[in-house]
């Protein structure tokens, strides 16, 4: 990690020095960056020594990261987004508020939108099931692999057929893109799960029509 100040030259070929420091430094994947800092260069430093923690912890943010990563100015939280150091999820305010919060809120906005109450309590029972055996509680804990294998250790002669998880997954899957474009959290973690297609899954569709979501 290094700090220095760049200098350029003006229109009359004058060196100058650049209004604020850079930092550069080698990145995980071995790529150098620079990347823009402050005016004064005992904050670049600090800078420095967090985006090093940063590295350390390959882009993890415990509480005290988000709370400093939450408190940079816009251009640098964007430069490392950019530099995929910083996951995108971690970049909005919904980003901690709990699971069941977001589907309190996402089941209000289908009856808002006029959707039968009967097929929002059916889905929010679904999703809130899925939560809880996961273990999920943020939006960061979501798993796609790990939603898939949850809802098919219940299928099989003795629990539910290939229709009822196909449903499940669907509710789930609705919920995760209600996220994405409600709440802007992102990449969407079961944008690459399949329903089943040995069973029709007409009734998978027409719960989305009904519920407004488009699949």
């Amino acid at each position: 990690m290094k700090t220095y100040l760049p200098t350029y030259k003006d229109r009359k070929g004058k060196r100058k020095k650049c209004s604020h420091y850079y930092l550069t430094f080698v990145d995980n994947r071995e790529i150098r960056r620079r990347l823009p800092a402050y005016s004064d260069k005992k904050a670049t430093d600090n800078l420095g020594i967090m985006v090093q923690r940063l590295l350390d912890v390959n882009g993890r943010l415990d509480p005290e990261l988000k709370k400093w990563f939450a408190g940079l100015m816009p251009r640098v939280r964007d430069k490392l987004i950019e530099f995929g150091m910083v996951d995108e999820r971690t970049a909005t305010n919904h980003l901690n508020i709990p699971l069941t919060e977001h589907l309190r809120a996402f089941c209000e906005s289908r009856l808002a939108d006029g959707c039968k109450p009967r097929y929002v309590k059916r889905t929010k029972s679904d999703i809130a099931r899925t939560l809880s055996g996961c273990n999920f509680r943020l939006w960061t804990d979501i798993d796609g692999e790990a939603v898939k294998s949850f809802i098919a250790k219940g299928r099989g002669p003795n629990g539910y057929g290939e229709r009822a998880y196909n449903s499940y997954l669907q509710a789930f899957r609705m919920f995760c893109k209600w996220l994405l474009e409600s709440r802007g959290l992102s990449p969407n973690p079961m944008g690459k799960t399949k329903l089943m297609l040995s069973v029709p899954v007409a009734v998978n569709v027409h719960r989305c029509a009904v519920l407004g979501i488009s699949v």
